[in-house]
């Protein structure tokens, strides 16, 4: 458990208001989004079908399986999920359309809405994050430590180290699981099973690779990231939006190190 009393007032006061700003801005990012939805109403004839740009494969089914169990078991995940990317650019059949990436056009105003929607995601998933540790506390669950979150949390490792951790949290791992988990599960899911079961799967086996007590929390950040990659049809606004929660994240772990 981490010991407050030993990190410095100041920091803790910082500490303090960037949750606060962080949730207040989320929040009315929320509601914007909120009334968007009402008001502009999202047709299927303007959203692009990216949920059907896959069709299934016996093959990567199970690949998608082996790599599932693989991490499970203690196998570097980020490893097995881009030497399976690889595969299938290799053998070409990412779409119908035959396009690797598709969505890589207009970088900038899929970076932005990336950056939106992690702000909009933040804090719904930290409020699910301390109902579901407060749940687990109560009913006698055992917490799973986080290495890499204990790492982040102390000053008794290498600048190195720490460098490390930040590039794996802020830039492969997004980049490996959003490939995995939305480019390439969510829409071969999508294309056997229908979008709405494609992207409630896709969270869940996403969900599943992290403790038990972060389920909640992840499982609904997939869903925000899965909707919103299914709508632009872009793989860079998950990817973006992935990158700034876990980057919010570790600066906030950063503040309460001992």
């Amino acid at each position: 458990m981490l010991d407050l009393l030993q990190i410095p007032v100041s920091r803790l006061i910082i500490f303090r208001y960037a949750v606060g700003l962080l949730f207040a801005v989320g929040l009315t990012v929320d509601i914007a989004l909120l009334v968007r939805l009402i008001t502009h109403p999202v047709r299927r004839s303007t959203s692009p079908d990216t949920l059907r740009s896959m069709p299934w494969s016996w093959c990567y089914a199970a690949a998608l399986v082996a790599v599932i169990v693989g991490a499970r078991a203690g196998l570097p995940f980020h490893i097995l999920a881009m030497i399976t990317m690889l595969v299938v650019v290799r053998r070409g059949q990412v779409n119908r359309r035959g396009r690797a990436l598709p969505g890589m056009r207009h970088v900038a105003g899929f970076a932005w809405r990336g950056l939106i929607l992690a702000v909009g995601l933040w804090p719904v998933a930290m409020l699910a994050a301390y109902a579901s540790y407060a749940l687990c506390y109560h009913a006698g669950v055992d917490i799973t430590s986080n290495p890499m979150v204990n790492a982040l949390r102390t000053r008794q490792v290498s600048w190195q180290f720490m460098l490390y951790l930040g590039m794996l949290a802020v830039l492969i791992g997004p980049l490996a699981e959003e490939l995995f988990f939305r480019w390439f599960a969510m829409r071969l899911l999508s294309g056997k099973l229908g979008g709405f079961l494609g992207i409630l799967l896709s969270s869940l086996l996403f969900a599943s690779l992290h403790p038990i007590q972060d389920w909640p929390p992840i499982f609904i950040l997939s869903l925000g990231i899965s909707a919103a990659y299914a709508l632009t049809g872009s793989v860079i606004v998950p990817v973006i939006a992935h990158s700034v929660f876990n980057l919010v994240s570790v600066v906030l772990l950063m503040l309460l190190r001992l």
